[in-house]
């Protein structure tokens, strides 16, 4: 990968590095273990993820991820919800 190739995500041009970070950092890693993984210094993934920021229009990494979903950088899988048995209690004094 390198990490000046440009693509688009609905509209936003961003980097192949910015768009992995932003899948990892929608993954909840940190900007540690994101460093980690890209084998980059942590103060690479902050600029990078600065620049990202800027780009995108998001403040903070909810509104970051917020985006992620929206745009399909990551699929969020929905759980339905099961029904559980009732708990039965019985009080003895």
């Amino acid at each position: 990968m390198t990490a000046y190739s440009k693509f688009t995500v609905n509209g936003f041009k961003i980097t192949e590095r910015e768009y992995q970070i932003w899948k990892l950092m929608s993954d909840g890693k940190s900007a540690k273990e994101i460093a980690t993984i890209c084998d980059i210094g942590t103060k690479t993934i902050e600029t990078q993820r600065t620049h990202l920021y800027r780009k995108i229009n998001a403040k903070c990494v909810a509104d970051a991820v917020r985006m992620a979903v929206r745009y399909g950088v990551i699929k969020v899988e929905v759980i339905k919800p099961t029904t559980l048995p009732r708990a039965e209690f019985t009080i003895t004094p």
